[in-house]
C-alpha cells in the first residue's frame, strides 16, 4: 500500500496538482501531518522501550505506554 501511494505521489508530482492543497485551509494541512506525525510517535514508543502491547488504538496505547513505563517494565533498550 505504502507503494501505491508512493507512485500516486510521484505522479500527482509530475502532473503538477499541488495546486489541489490549496483549496484546504493551512490548519487543517498542519492538524492532519501533525496527526499523523502523533500516531507515529506514539506506535514507536513501545519498541523504543523495549516492551509489547496489544492495544491498536491511539489513546488506549498512550494509556498502557505511560502505565508500563511509570510502574517500570521498560527494559532501557530498543528491540528490533
Amino acid at each position: 500500500m505504502a507503494i501505491v501511494w508512493g507512485v500516486v505521489c510521484i505522479l500527482a508530482g509530475i502532473l503538477r496538482l499541488g495546486f489541489v492543497t490549496e483549496l484546504l485551509s493551512k490548519p487543517s494541512r498542519y492538524g492532519y501531518v501533525n496527526g499523523i506525525a502523533l500516531t507515529v510517535l506514539i506506535s514507536q514508543l513501545p519498541k523504543l522501550f523495549g516492551f509489547s502491547m496489544e492495544s491498536k488504538a491511539l489513546l488506549p496505547s498512550l494509556w498502557t505506554i505511560t502505565n508500563a513505563i511509570m510502574q517500570e517494565r521498560s527494559t532501557g533498550r530498543a528491540r528490533y
